[in-house]
């Protein structure tokens, strides 16, 4: 990135972490079951990001969050609706404001980018 600052939304958020996952709860046709899709730039280390949650996601299925978000472990999960972000420096979150899925099926909506307990530095065992 040549010390750039690099803006992407959507699916182009997506394609910054390290593995892009498609996902619907509501799906159109087909299966809800979200898949990895392919390798992503890995620029934004340790997430997965979810665009659009309030048409993909459904909130209120805890046991469905959890299994999601247990399967993308060690990755945290961020759903980034309208005006949310996530700031890295040096591959480090230094701010963020997004809905974070977590692997017990709580939903954060007020996600700073701080790890929680049940993020990925905390699954990987690395100290804060």
């Amino acid at each position: 990135a040549a010390g750039k600052p690099i803006i992407a939304w959507s699916a182009g958020a997506m394609v910054l972490t390290e593995r892009i996952v498609l996902f619907h709860d509501y799906p159109p046709y087909g299966s809800d079951i979200a898949q990895v899709l392919d390798a992503g730039f890995a620029l934004a280390p340790g997430l997965v990001v979810l665009p659009d949650p309030h048409r993909r996601v459904n909130f209120k299925a805890r046991a469905g969050i959890q299994r999601f978000a247990r399967r993308m472990a060690p990755a945290t999960c961020v759903a980034m609706d309208h005006g949310a972000r996530v700031v890295f420096e040096d591959g480090k979150i230094v701010r963020a404001n997004g809905v974070q899925l977590t692997t017990t099926g709580e939903v954060d909506h007020n996600w700073d980018g701080s790890p929680g307990r049940f993020s990925s530095p905390f699954l990987r065992g690395v100290p804060l």
